[in-house]
């Protein structure tokens, strides 16, 4: 842990990011907090107050080649006053294996009392306790020879209802049968490329050792498992990262892992504030966002006449247009809506993502296509197909 007070002029804090540079090689975690006297936007400062642009990329400059985060805030925007002059001088920012070590890390801007600066309370864990994952299909698995075959073992099997329910029991069905599949063939994939590397070293050993024909085939063995390890892990990490711009061969594990770790980060939720009070305790923190939604997605039980309502709608849809938004559409423009699907989109809460149905169109298509034609004969869909997931975005 390094405390920092940086110095007014911006000569003197260059001089100290240099120096702070040569330190982040020797500490690992590492985390540094206090008065760094400089912001990194104009978002950090407000008032009449020349803002000092070069003094900021300094800082940003600093921040990156240190290859640190911040910490972010809960409380007041800024921490020191100064008349009508505020920023944020005050912050805590830490390295990846910091956060390795401690994921849950908070900062709060306490209220200003005996000085311009606003206290920092800090809270750091070790752990967040273990919650219940959601599933997702991973698109990794179609890299495995057998998962063609899985996936229509368990879609081919007999359900009986309307087509909702079908195509409904099926998907979960699937799901059931790739939780368990992933965890016996897949498993921890991270640790999975730990192991092949650790294989691939003990054949080289054996083959400088030896020389032998039955040693070499063994170690090239071990070196293209070990390659397909990195493959599905970098795979994997992808999807997880939500990272699209990137090509295919131009991956990092390393810049993965710190997206994830930034993602994670910040979808903790360290306090929110409801009227004009913080609250900090996970439970009142959830019972608070729950009463939330249910108020503003819960309308009013009365009744309205529609009749009444359709006298004061003018009437823009002509009768020709009418007749094309209710006719049943055929099976290529169905098949055409679900190919426009971004492969790598976020999974709905039933985890299957876009990737999912155009793999696998040929197998699933004519089950798709008459749960369509089965809505558009007006038949109401059920809460299964309608269910959202409704994500909080942090603003700082």
């Amino acid at each position: 842990m390094t405390v920092v007070y940086a110095a007014s002029k911006a000569p003197m804090r260059r001089v100290l990011w240099k120096d702070l540079t040569a330190l982040s090689l020797l500490y690992k975690p590492w985390v540094l907090l206090g008065d760094f006297n400089a912001i990194t936007s104009r978002a950090e400062h407000k008032g009449d107050a020349f803002f000092d642009l070069g003094s900021s990329t300094d800082f940003n400059a600093f921040i990156s080649s240190c290859e640190l985060s911040d910490a972010g805030f809960i409380g007041s925007q800024f921490t020191r006053s100064c008349g009508l002059h505020y920023s944020r001088l005050d912050r805590v920012l830490c390295d990846s294996s910091f956060l390795d070590v401690f994921p849950v890390l908070s900062v709060r801007h306490l209220v200003k009392t005996h000085s311009d600066h606003a206290p920092l309370l800090i809270n750091i864990q070790s752990n967040t306790g273990r919650t219940l994952s959601a599933f997702r299909f991973q698109n990794m698995w179609s890299k495995h020879k057998d998962f063609p075959s899985v996936v229509a073992d368990a879609w081919n099997q007999d359900f009986y209802g309307d087509p909702f329910f079908t195509i409904s029991s099926k998907l979960k069905a699937l799901k059931l049968i790739l939780k368990e599949w992933n965890r016996d063939i897949f498993g921890n994939v991270t640790t999975k490329v730990e192991s092949a590397e650790e294989e691939v070293r003990m054949c080289e050993v054996s083959f400088e050792l030896s020389g032998s024909n039955e040693h070499k085939a063994t170690l090239q063995l071990a070196k293209s498992y070990h390659l397909h390890c990195i493959a599905v892990e970098e795979e994997f990490l992808a999807q997880k990262s939500g990272i699209k711009w990137m090509k295919e061969g131009d991956r990092s594990t390393g810049f993965f892992h710190a997206v994830i770790k930034k993602k994670n980060r910040k979808k903790q939720i360290p306090g929110i504030l409801e009227e004009g009070i913080w609250i900090t305790d996970k439970k009142l923190i959830a019972e608070s966002a729950s009463n939330f939604f249910m108020k503003a997605f819960t309308g009013d039980s009365s009744e309205v006449n529609m009749e009444d309502l359709q006298n004061f709608i003018p009437s823009l849809v002509t009768q020709e247009h009418n007749d094309l938004l209710m006719a049943k559409p055929s099976m290529q423009e169905v098949k055409n809506t679900v190919f426009s699907l971004d492969k790598s989109s976020v999974a709905g809460p039933d985890g299957f993502n876009g990737f999912f149905f155009q793999e696998f169109w040929d197998l699933i298509a004519e089950d798709v296509f008459r749960a369509v034609l089965h809505f558009m004969d007006g038949h109401a869909l059920p809460r299964s197909f309608i269910a959202t997931v409704i994500s909080l975005i942090p603003k700082c």
